[in-house]
């Protein structure tokens, strides 16, 4: 069945919006290098707007690609093949992986976080730019930099460690665990079993009652990929994995794994626990913040739903020196 017109503009839209997230654009930036009004461009991208060849062109001149490029289909925008092509896995088969590893489950909703505050961000026009330095970088720490008020400020994308997940039960009166150490099945050779972490029973079935509007507890893993060499302001050189007050500006944690939504917690990197870790000197433990900080849903008064605020109050700061 071919294509009506209104398929093609929400596929047109579709792929404008995708290509000007990848390129780390925002809807202003991006309308100003085409010639646009933001505001349609934000009716391009909802397939609203029934464009000219001479508007198709700017955009598509604007982001790089050839015009007709911003006519194809999801299935063929792309040259990677589907994860699921590329293992010669289904559907079925990832989600029990997932579901039966929740350390796995952590670590994919971490990377999936860092990637949704990006989307987050380049839609708004307050955002004039983002990008990502390499993962590798020893010397600038931070998962997100991002332009506002033309200033630059590194985010740190940190998302709930999996065992410290826990939801509070008031008929019990207690918290009750997300997931919980359970014996694996006997190996062969009668060695010792080996206990491993599963889904709490009584916990998803408490979620699905109607948990996800309750009250929830964790941390989040706020550390360093490696183990690196740092000279911290009092001169002392330390091996750590611990991240450095004032090596990022804010620190986002990424709360998925409390309600299943994609909510965000923002506090500003002063603002976190530091080290009370007797590895390092007391002296020391000033400079480094904490490797878990704890948070709660509803979100804590030192927590903030909403980044600009912080980011004002950070602007308003450097204009002040």
């Amino acid at each position: 069945m071919p294509d009506t017109p209104n398929d093609i503009l929400a596929r047109f839209g579709q792929q404008v919006r995708d290509r000007r997230t990848a390129a780390g654009l925002s809807q202003e930036r991006l309308a100003a290098a085409c010639g646009l009004d933001r505001t349609y461009l934000s009716g391009v991208e909802l397939g609203k707007r029934n464009l000219s060849l001479r508007n198709i062109a700017a955009i598509a001149d604007a982001l790089g690609c050839e015009p007709g490029a911003l006519f194809d289909r999801p299935a063929t925008a792309g040259t990677q093949p589907s994860l699921l092509d590329m293992f010669g896995v289904d559907l079925t088969f990832v989600t029990q992986v997932v579901q039966a590893t929740p350390s796995l489950r952590g670590i994919i909703l971490g990377y999936l976080a860092e990637r949704k505050l990006w989307e987050l961000f380049a839609a708004d026009p307050r955002i004039t730019a983002i990008r990502k330095d390499d993962d590798h970088d020893r010397e600038n720490k931070g998962d997100l930099v991002v332009t506002y008020r033309g200033h630059d400020f590194r985010f740190e994308v940190k998302s709930l460690q999996t065992n410290s997940i826990r939801m509070w039960n008031p008929a019990a009166d207690r918290w009750m665990p997300k997931i919980v150490k359970a014996p694996s099945a006997s190996p062969a050779g009668g060695r010792r079993k080996k206990n491993r972490w599963v889904e709490c029973e009584l916990y998803r079935t408490e979620w699905r009652a109607g948990g996800s509007a309750g009250r929830f507890a964790g941390a989040v893993q706020c550390d360093a990929s490696d183990n690196r060499e740092i000279v911290l302001p009092n001169g002392s050189r330390v091996k750590t994995t611990n991240l450095q007050v004032g090596e990022f500006d804010v620190l986002a944690l990424g709360l998925f794994a409390f309600r299943e939504r994609w909510d965000f917690g923002f506090m500003l990197n002063r603002d976190l626990p530091r080290t009370t870790s007797d590895k390092y000197a007391p002296i020391d433990r000033q400079f480094l913040l904490k490797t878990l900080v704890p948070v709660t849903w509803p979100l804590p008064p030192d927590c903030h739903p909403d980044p600009f605020p912080l980011l004002d109050r950070l602007v308003a700061e450097r204009r002040r020196t």
